[in-house]
């Protein structure tokens, strides 16, 4: 499934032109290059049926955005959202169902001098293999 996020939010024409491949798991690489954007998966669950647990599963995935600027953070978070907020989406073998946008806020890094949006989705997914 991480992959085939990360697979999604690079296959958007308009956010790759600004980020290139910059997507990393969990946290950026030493010396970035900016904007560039982070994803973690905070939480992953399988919904739950009466003969057991189900390939139907939930996650919440933190995605962050870095730029120089707080408006090349907004800018990268509008079209993130634009692509996932009340979307459905297929990437390779993972359907992305019903993805919300839970939480998000603006933050300033001091010790990089790097302004951060930091955005929680609420997704809903299966393999369809």
């Amino acid at each position: 499934m991480r992959q085939n996020f990360r697979s999604l939010i690079l296959g958007s024409a308009s956010i790759s032109a600004l980020v290139s491949t910059r997507c990393y798991p969990l946290s950026l690489p030493q010396q970035p290059t900016y904007p560039s954007i982070t994803y973690q998966v905070i939480s992953d669950t399988s919904e739950k049926q009466m003969g057991g647990a189900n390939r139907i599963r939930r996650a919440r995935i933190q995605i962050d955005i870095w730029a120089e600027t707080i408006l090349g953070c907004e800018t990268l978070a509008n079209l993130i959202r634009a692509l996932l907020d009340g979307k459905d989406n297929t990437q390779s073998t993972t359907r992305f169902r019903a993805a919300w946008l839970s939480n998000e806020q603006d933050l300033y890094e001091e010790s990089i001098e790097k302004y951060r949006i930091s955005s929680d989705y609420e997704i809903t997914y299966w393999s369809t293999t």
